[in-house]
């Protein structure tokens, strides 16, 4: 069959606009490459890099090519584990092995923190007698946490540490004083 066609760039699906990922090995897509006549079989380049130049370092860019079109999109799972708090630059590229596109434009993305916590609720009002309290800890199933009061008058009374989700407990000694304590 002859190949009479050809390519445009494929553009950039997602991740884009440096949006937050979870750090690891994210999954890049990109809309297929629209073909005009007959291309044959489409393959893809992706690369990414901390530096917006994509230099050809093996530290810094990562690349893979031959990567068989999709059905609309075409993905790679990049196989480098990118780490966390860091901003990537990524493109793509489509050929049939005679015609080759452009670079998609450039995109960005972050890997986050790895281990984010949310604590629910985030204060508590215990009587001037003292009394005791819980909170919610809400982490990643890897994510390592320790509970720890700053303070004398508070004591953690159980789920001082976990991984994952759970609960913490505290007790609040009396105020013998009449002005009303704050702590963190």
């Amino acid at each position: 069959m002859t190949q009479t066609g050809t390519l445009a760039a494929p553009t950039a699906k997602s991740p884009i606009g440096g949006v937050a990922v979870d750090p690891g090995t994210p999954t890049l897509v990109v809309n297929n490459a629209v073909p005009t006549g007959t291309v044959g079989t489409v393959t893809y380049r992706f690369e990414i890099s901390d530096q917006p130049s994509f230099p050809a370092d093996p530290v810094r860019t990562f690349t893979q090519a031959g990567i068989a079109q999709g059905s609309g999109t075409t993905s790679w799972v990049v196989n480098h584990n990118l780490g966390a708090n860091v901003l990537w630059y990524w493109h793509a590229l489509a050929t049939n092995g005679t015609v080759t596109t452009a670079y998609s434009a450039t995109e960005t993305f972050t890997t986050g923190n790895p281990c984010a916590f949310t604590l629910s609720p985030t204060s508590a009002t215990v009587p001037n007698a003292g009394g005791t309290g819980s909170v919610t800890v809400t982490a990643a199933s890897t994510c390592a946490w320790t509970a720890a009061s700053n303070d004398s008058f508070i004591a953690v009374s159980s789920g001082s540490s976990g991984t994952g989700n759970g609960t913490v407990t505290f007790s609040v000694a009396s105020n013998p004083g009449s002005s009303s304590r704050t702590a963190r």
